[in-house]
């Protein structure tokens, strides 16, 4: 059965329909449903708003839930600048859409009051629910870019990144039971624990960052970041060492900071300050307070050049007195090479960390480079990422009496694969594959040890 609305004749003569008026009373047509929504969106394009918003509401009279009307009001309601009233029924909308292009249309349509209102995280939330259903690359593409600008515009910055990780050693434990110091066995073996147990690890991260000024050459903001790392031992590693717990294995930190970069030409500096506390096995393990500088300089349109300085300061809170101190020291380099073929994002770097406690067998010296190589693969259903390196870490005066006391040697190599798939993106998020192996070998066989694990995890693709 066909289904008719009625529309006032004068808005209907707006849009040059010829009806015979009646005398005394204002005069209305029927049209269909179909016809309405034509006839509203013909409206909207002329930039008659009013008449589309009649049509809109008289649509809504005959369904309440028609998600075309809803979406129809809505974009009249930003036209006429009630942002709230048109962000509430483009949530309507939303609610109502089927999917693909209605709730891609309903979804942008709700991004756009929000930012409009300056609610500009609210946009941001929406924009990657358009994401959600934007079926065609021109559609992604275009919300992608839209995302961007809001971000900008937004004083609230922030990035969630989580990871689930299968490994063979969760516990940074030995790869044997022997107990060998400088090519010598000694009397007795490792216990379990400290042994490698495999399991599975859980990692997030939250980073956040509030504008509080900023101009075309700086900018300051606040800082704020929780790390999470929960372990869950494999049902053979609790069988092996019964008295550890996932607990004892897991880690917790939470810093708060300010930061300020500013620019000049090709360089630009930055400087912060951040306070902190780390838990370790659901127990406080240390307070921190941390200072960094760094600098970057541009080499020209590909290639960068950068430096930083961190220096930690941390305060123990399990009663050791270990008051750590930590200084890094780092360079680096990335490149994007555009022909050959090894076109892509090359990034070198050195770092050099020095540690002092006053437990000597905590005080180290580190140093270690690394490489990466990341092919250009636009376009492409994967995109790949390669990384190597090598770091050396030695402690001057390390002791296990009565059998050892002298210098520990620990060198460690490490390789990654990873493997991004930005077709299979989820509100903007896309999933993340990787396989990495490290291998550190010590003259003390405690800390001669090994992890292959298989990391998944989803990060953003805006």
């Amino acid at each position: 059965m066909r289904r008719l609305i009625n529309v006032f004749t004068t808005s209907v003569f707006a849009l040059g329909v010829s009806l015979a008026p009646s005398v005394g009373r204002a005069e209305t047509a029927e049209i269909s449903l179909a016809q309405g929504h034509v006839m509203a969106r013909q409206a909207l394009l002329s930039g008659d708003f009013g008449f589309a918003m009649d049509l809109a509401l008289a649509l809504l009279d005959a369904d309440p839930d028609d998600a075309d009307a809803l979406a129809i009001l809505a974009t009249g309601l930003i036209r006429v600048g009630d942002y709230p009233l048109a962000r509430s029924t483009a949530r309507r909308a939303y609610l109502q859409a089927e999917a693909g292009l209605q709730s891609y249309e309903a979804a942008r349509i709700a991004a756009l009051a929000a930012k409009l209102d300056n609610r500009f995280t609210l946009s941001q939330l929406w924009l990657r629910r358009a994401a959600n259903h934007a079926e065609l690359p021109n559609l992604a593409a275009q919300t992608a870019q839209d995302y961007k600008q809001v971000a900008a515009q937004n004083p609230l910055w922030f990035r969630v990144n989580a990871s689930v990780r299968r490994s063979d050693n969760v516990n940074g434990g030995s790869d044997t039971a022997l107990n060998v110091i400088d090519g010598v066995p000694w009397v007795g073996t490792l216990s379990a624990e400290a042994q490698a147990l495999s399991g599975t690890v859980a990692s997030g991260q939250i980073s956040a960052r509030y504008r509080i000024d900023q101009s075309s050459e700086h900018l300051t903001a606040l800082t704020a970041q929780l790390l999470t790392q929960n372990v869950f031992l494999s049902d053979a590693a609790q069988a092996s060492a019964p008295d550890l717990t996932n607990a004892d294995l897991s880690s917790y930190s939470l810093t708060a900071g300010i930061e300020h970069r500013q620019k000049w030409d090709n360089l630009t500096t930055t400087i912060s300050a951040e306070v902190g506390q780390v838990w370790s096995g659901d127990a406080k393990s240390y307070d921190l307070a941390r200072l960094g500088a760094g600098l970057s300089y541009g080499l020209n349109d590909n290639a960068a050049v950068s430096a930083t300085l961190r220096h930690e300061m941390r305060f123990d809170r399990t009663g050791g007195r270990n008051d750590d101190t930590v200084t890094t020291f780092g360079a680096g380099i990335t490149a994007i090479a555009q022909t050959g073929i090894a076109q892509g994002r090359w990034s070198a770097g050195v770092n050099h960390t020095m540690t002092e406690s006053p437990t000597t067998n905590r005080a180290n010296t580190a140093s270690s480079l690394y490489a990466s190589f990341a092919p250009n693969m636009q376009g492409k259903p994967v995109q790949l990422q390669a990384s190597v390196g090598r770091a050396v870490t030695l402690y001057d005066d390390y002791a296990l009496p009565p059998v050892f006391s002298g210098e520990r040697r620990d060198e460690t190599s490490f390789a990654v694969i990873e493997a991004a798939f930005p077709n299979m993106t989820y509100a903007g998020f896309m999933p993340v594959i990787s396989l990495r192996s490290v291998q550190t070998d010590s003259n003390i066989s405690r800390f001669t040890r090994s992890e292959t694990g298989i990391e998944i995890g989803y990060r953003s693709s805006f």
